[in-house]
């Protein structure tokens, strides 16, 4: 990896053989002009010491211009934030929404559901919130499942079912 240096600071990153025939067409360079001592000298030309992209839970690394350190071009990489929207499974903080075990207590009518995580300085936490129900989930949480209402039916007879039913249909019309 090179950079183009003019004034010691970076002009140009990467700079490549194609760059450097392309800024001066009128010369004709040999395939290893890039390593060779004198046209890097005379063409401002440094090379980049490579470092391995760092992996940072939650963000983003990018590569961006590189440093003079200790009197060598580094490749330098930034931590970027992630979004809410690209975080990963993996990266969240929090006990993943189990629908078995929500109390609703004080939420009925309501749903729990996972929002966009929430980055608190260290990490990414799962957040949550209560939403209303659809009419459909009302109905199927008043409903019970399947062992719930074949115990009414079993207990109350085919008509007491049926009455129930139709009486949560009105509770909750559709739309």
């Amino acid at each position: 990896m090179y950079t183009k240096i003019v004034d010691n600071a970076v002009s140009k990153y990467p700079y490549s053989l194609g760059d450097l025939k392309k800024d001066h067409s009128h010369i004709s360079f040999p395939s290893d002009a890039m390593s060779r001592a004198d046209i890097q000298t005379e063409y401002g030309i440094k090379p980049v010491t490579a470092v391995s992209q760092p992996v940072v839970s939650g963000h983003n690394t990018v590569e961006v211009t590189p440093t003079l350190v200790g009197g060598v071009w580094t490749q330098t990489w930034d931590s970027v934030l992630k979004s809410p929207s690209q975080v990963t499974e993996a990266e969240k903080v929090g006990t993943k929404l189990d629908e078995s075990a929500i109390d609703h207590s004080g939420h009925v009518g309501e749903r729990c559901t996972e929002v966009a995580p929430e980055w608190d300085g260290t990490q990414w936490n799962r957040t949550y919130t209560w939403a209303a129900a659809t009419w459909l989930e009302k109905r199927q949480e008043e409903y019970g499942g399947p062992n719930i209402q074949f115990e009414y039916l079993v207990e109350n007879g085919v008509d007491a079912f049926i009455t129930r039913q139709e009486a949560i249909k009105a509770k909750y019309p559709k739309g």
